[in-house]
């Protein structure tokens, strides 16, 4: 599990929980937790993607356990490969880098972020296929019900057709990236 958080009082605009709503965002991930079968909550970690304030860091690490928080062991991309699969608790860069690296899920309360009508279709087609949730327990029967068969689900033809849309219109998997941006930057 993938979280964030921010500072207690908003310094910047930006799309996100702020302040308190970052309980929520906690509330989310215990309750996601707690509704996983035993043998899934013992493979569950937490991968913070960073802690600045609001008291987060230690109410994760008193419920889920100094043992279950990955701090600076190590590499963000590692810890994606080896996990079978991701939740993640914003939609943001730590979402993408997980959903085309493998088998992802989004578990947040949308109220806290302010899209465009663009991103909210997508969105909606998302939760509708089982990608993201808004409701802890029913992400937690979904992982619950395919974890046995993590592969078979993300590999679907539906899931790839997906993936490959949403990968479109936000991540950029071409290999050659950084030819990309070099060539973007000399243009510009």
């Amino acid at each position: 599990m993938v979280g964030h958080d921010s500072s207690k009082y908003p310094k910047y605009y930006n799309t996100g929980p702020l302040s308190e709503q970052l309980l929520h965002q906690e509330d989310l991930a215990k309750k996601f937790y707690l509704n996983l079968r035993q043998n899934l909550q013992n493979c569950l970690f937490f991968k913070p993607y960073m802690f600045k304030n609001w008291w987060l860091f230690n109410r994760y690490m008193e419920f889920f356990g100094k043992k279950k928080i990955l701090m600076d062991t190590n590499s963000f991309h590692t810890i994606l490969s080896e996990s079978k699969i991701v939740v993640s608790l914003y939609p943001k860069t730590a979402f993408m880098q997980a959903f085309v690296s493998g088998p992802t899920i989004l578990l947040i309360n949308s109220s806290h972020y302010e899209e465009t009508p663009k991103l909210e279709k997508i969105f909606k087609i998302m939760k509708k296929e089982k990608i993201a949730f808004e409701n802890a327990e029913q992400a937690a029967r979904h992982i619950n019900k395919i974890w046995d068969n993590v592969d078979a689900w993300w590999s679907s033809k539906k899931m790839k057709m997906l993936r490959k849309i949403i990968s479109n219109e936000f991540g950029n998997s071409d290999d050659k990236y950084l030819l990309s941006w070099r060539k973007f930057i000399k243009k510009n």
